[in-house]
This record gives C-alpha cells, structure tokens and sequence, in this order.
C-alpha cells in the first residue's frame, strides 16, 4: 500500500521539471545536512536529526572534551569530522 503525496500547485510545475530533467539524464539532486530536518525517526524516536551546527558542536565535543565555549567557534565541520574519525576511529564517527 503506497501512501498518496498531495502536492501545491503553485510547486508542481516545478517538481515535474525536475522530474523530467532527472529522468532524462539532465539533472542531479545534492542533500546536504539540513535535509533531514522535517523528517521523523523511523523508530518513534522525540529525538530530531541536528543540523550541520549541531552536528560540528557534537564533532568539537568529542575531540574537545568539552561544548564550544563562546570565543571557541570553527570554521569546518568536516574538518572536525576528520579529527574525530582519525582520534577514535570511524564506527566512532558513524
């Protein structure tokens, strides 16, 4: 049983676009962090998925020992990423 997807019509045009371009061959779709978002946890879960700042506090925290104090921001999430995959491994990181 598929669930029906009811869609505004002020967007439809555009998602058909995108469809066509996509199904052609013309197009490529990027996620980035945020997407998940509006999304809830398959397992019933309150907790929501962070956002890619939420995500960069977490990856500082465990190469820290410590949350970002106010004067300790980051400019690379990815790169803390590295440093949390490199210092404690990548099943750490997933």
């Amino acid at each position: 049983m598929t669930e029906e997807i009811h869609v505004s019509d002020d967007i439809k045009p555009f998602l058909d676009d995108i469809s066509e371009r996509l199904w052609s061959g013309h197009a490529a779709i990027m996620v980035g962090a945020g997407f998940s978002k509006n999304a809830e946890p398959v397992n019933g879960s309150k907790n929501t998925f962070p956002s890619w700042a939420e995500l960069g506090d977490i990856f500082y925290e465990k190469v820290n020992g410590g949350k970002p104090k106010t004067g300790d921001k980051y400019l690379n999430a990815l790169k803390l990423a590295d440093e949390v995959s490199a210092a404690f491994g990548r099943p750490t990181l997933n």
